[in-house]
């Protein structure tokens, strides 16, 4: 999310530390999941003790985290769970190749700090739902006319401690601000072991509120229906001016999300900068692969693949290579492309070829468009961007390929006049592949 969600890398070690017993809740999820279906995905979801609960009873369950220490810890406790998939993931920009989930949940969409990324979020986890599917949000809501107040340090203890020869507690004063409506969480935890031994550290973070009005409009935008709002776990309906506590369970619509139009979008094309934008680019060149890679090499989850791929260090720096020798090349397209707010939009590569001037080419290499931007005509734009280029840099022909599963990139080449004028053949002879 961002380094201002506090220090859980080091609290996964003790998520558990308060001592509660969170049956009631596990069920209370549960429950609710088994309305819309067996099919679960948890963001944010620390170790995955809910995610646990609901694989052993007989729920397929998917959850991440982007914290991996978190995940680690999960997978220690209950990796061997066979209906339960832990991952490391960004909720604002995560990728998992699964079947359509039935229910998706979250109570920590206080940690994502501004509307924009909540809308990533809801775009995200919108793609990963069925038709129909649910996703429920339990949340504060931002009043207008809140105060702000401060509540000064105190002491935690568990409820009973947890860890063999360890005791535990936690210090903490939390400040909420009605201008912005972030609450100001600063905490201390303790660990002393048997021969008296502290040990400590800092855990500081904010949580932001929204309006109720920003969330309806959010879940409108991002392709849902908001179906129930409740002010509490009871699911009464909900009145007005109460405490600012929010249920949302909102469904992903039937109908097509509503779109940006990319006429009003403001773009900036930024070039591409090697040393600061590799991470970013080697995760969406490798995206790219994965939807134009063969039926086989697809055969696995993306998750394999992009570990395959990384871990292959050849094509990862061939790649790389490519692409900063391309560059040297005024003429090459590599840009991001950005908002006015910073917003990154898409990933373009198109080098230039032929050494002979009668016969120059330009070839469309990557294309990628961030999911909450994607049917909104940036794509298409940035055909004919790189149309309008080659020919300003006197190519006769531009060109571009895609797999023979990407039927949407199909489209799109037909869609803007490409002619399909070879075929590519491969024949597996090992029972092996490796990414490409």
């Amino acid at each position: 999310m961002s380094n201002e969600i506090g220090n859980y890398a080091r609290h996964a070690q003790y998520w558990d530390w308060s001592g509660y017993d969170r049956s009631d809740e596990h069920e209370y999820w549960r429950k609710y999941a088994e309305k819309y279906g067996k099919n679960v995905l948890i963001p944010m979801c620390a170790w995955g003790e809910t995610g646990a609960y609901m694989a052993e009873r007989g729920i397929n369950v998917t959850a991440f985290d982007i914290t991996p220490e978190m995940i680690c810890e999960g997978k220690k406790r209950y990796g061997s769970l066979p209906n339960l998939r832990l991952f490391d993931g960004d909720v604002r920009d995560f990728r998992f190749d699964i079947q359509p989930v039935d229910f998706c949940y979250s109570m920590d969409f206080g940690h994502i700090l501004s509307i924009d990324e909540i809308k990533k979020a809801l775009v995200c986890i919108n793609n990963h739902l069925r038709d129909g599917g649910c996703l429920v949000v339990e949340t504060g809501l931002r009043a207008p006319d809140a105060k702000s107040d401060y509540h000064p340090p105190e002491t935690f203890y568990p409820m009973k401690q947890t860890y063999p020869g360890v005791k535990v507690w936690k210090t903490g004063e939390t400040r909420n601000d009605a201008a912005t409506g972030r609450c100001y969480i600063s905490q201390t935890f303790y660990s002393e072991d048997e021969n008296g031994n502290v040990e400590s550290f800092d855990h500081a973070f904010y949580l932001q509120s929204y309006y109720r009005e920003e969330w309806l409009s959010a879940f409108k935008e991002c392709g849902f229906d908001v179906i129930g709002e409740y002010g509490g776990r009871e699911i009464e309906s909900w009145q007005s001016g109460g405490d600012g506590f929010r249920i949302f369970e909102a469904v992903k619509s039937t109908k097509a999300p509503a779109q940006k139009d990319v006429s009003k979008l403001n773009l900036s094309h930024i070039n591409i900068n090697l040393k600061n934008d590799m991470d970013y680019v080697l995760e969406r060149h490798c995206r790219i692969n994965y939807a134009c890679d063969t039926p086989w090499a697809r055969a696995v989850s993306y998750e394999d693949y992009q570990a395959n791929w990384f871990a292959n260090s050849s094509q990862r720096d061939g790649f790389l290579s490519s692409l900063a020798d391309s560059v040297k090349d005024t003429r090459t397209i590599a840009e991001i492309l950005k908002t006015d707010s910073g917003d990154i939009v898409a990933y373009f590569w198109a080098p230039f070829h032929g050494e002979d001037d009668n016969f120059i080419w330009a070839d469309v290499q990557d294309l990628y468009v961030e999911e909450a931007y994607r049917n909104s005509g940036v794509a298409a734009y940035l055909m004919t961007y790189a149309e309008n280029s080659a020919r300003k840099n006197g190519a006769k022909v531009i060109r571009s390929g895609t797999g023979c599963e990407n039927t949407i990139s199909q489209k799109l080449h037909a869609k803007n006049g490409y002619y399909q004028y070879r075929y590519e053949y491969e024949k597996v002879l090992v029972q092996e592949i490796n990414n490409k």
